[in-house]
C-alpha cells in the first residue's frame, strides 16, 4: 500500500492534539482522512474514538494486532510508536519481555527527537542498562538535550548523574 502524502502543516497539529489529549479535536480533524492511508494518520487515529465509541484499534481485543501496528509505524520513523515499542518490549507487555529491543527502539526514538525517549537513552547509556556499553559521556549529552527541550523530570535525572 503506497502512502499517501499529508502536508506537515496537519500533522503538526495533530501531534499537538494528541501531546495534549484532545482527543476528540484529534478526531475531528483526522475524519475527512479516514479512507486515506498515511502512516502518522493512522497512528493518530488508533487513539480516536467514533460515534459507536469503538477505538479503530482495541488493544483489549487486539494486543498482537496493536504491537504489529506499532512496528509499522515503527518501520516508517514513527517516533513515539518507536517509544511505545520501547515500553512494550522493556515490560514484557503483549510481547516477550526483551531489553535489547526495547534499548534499540529508545535510541531510534531519540535520534528522531522523541524527549521521553532521548532521556531514557541517556540514562541506558549513562548507567549501562538493558545491555548497552557504559557510556557517561554520552548518556549525559543525552540527558542534557533532554532538560533543553523541557522533558519531564530531565532536569532531576541529569543533576542526579551529575552529583
Amino acid at each position: 500500500m503506497t502512502e499517501e502524502p499529508i502536508e506537515q502543516d496537519l500533522l503538526d497539529k495533530a501531534y499537538d492534539l494528541y501531546f495534549s489529549d484532545d482527543y476528540d479535536d484529534l478526531e475531528i480533524l483526522l475524519r475527512p482522512f479516514i479512507c486515506s492511508y498515511n502512516v502518522h494518520i493512522k497512528y493518530l487515529q488508533s487513539y480516536c474514538t467514533h460515534d459507536d465509541g469503538n477505538r479503530i484499534l482495541s488493544s483489549e481485543e487486539a494486543d498482537k494486532e496493536w504491537v504489529e501496528f506499532l512496528h509499522e509505524c515503527a518501520e516508517n520513523e514513527v517516533a513515539d510508536a518507536m517509544y511505545h515499542l520501547a515500553i512494550h518490549y522493556w515490560n514484557g507487555e503483549d510481547v516477550e519481555k526483551n531489553e535489547a529491543k526495547a534499548a534499540e527502539f529508545f535510541e531510534k526514538a531519540a535520534k528522531l527527537g522523541h524527549g521521553a525517549s532521548i532521556l531514557a537513552h541517556g540514562k541506558n547509556l549513562y548507567y549501562g542498562l538493558f545491555g548497552l556499553d557504559r557510556d557517561l559521556e554520552n548518556g549525559l549529552d543525552f540527558m542534557k538535550k533532554a532538560v533543553d527541550i523541557g522533558v519531564e523530570s530531565a532536569e532531576y535525572e541529569y543533576a542526579k548523574a551529575n552529583q
